[in-house]
């Protein structure tokens, strides 16, 4: 995962766990591999008209996802999220 830092971003960040079928494809026919889970994590301009950051990364579980969002986002929301 990249480590640009945005630590002055405090609004929602999204992070959602992308399907891969057993061939390693998502349901576009996107070819991931095999592997940890993957995510998807973006977050959006304060005008909401554009996104400042969008990336993909593999994770074990949704906490580990979250734990590697926070290097990016030490201050941003996610929904379900253990302090």
């Amino acid at each position: 995962m990249a480590k640009e830092s945005f630590p002055d971003y405090k609004r929602h960040v999204t992070l959602q766990h992308r399907r891969i079928n057993s061939s390693g494809y998502d349901r576009y026919g996107v070819y991931y591999g095999i592997g940890q889970r993957l995510y998807y994590i973006a977050a959006l301009s304060e005008d909401g008209m554009d996104y400042i950051y969008q990336d993909e990364f593999r994770a074990i579980d949704r906490q580990d996802a979250i734990n590697q969002a926070r290097d990016i986002f030490p201050n941003g929301k996610f929904t379900g999220a253990k302090k």
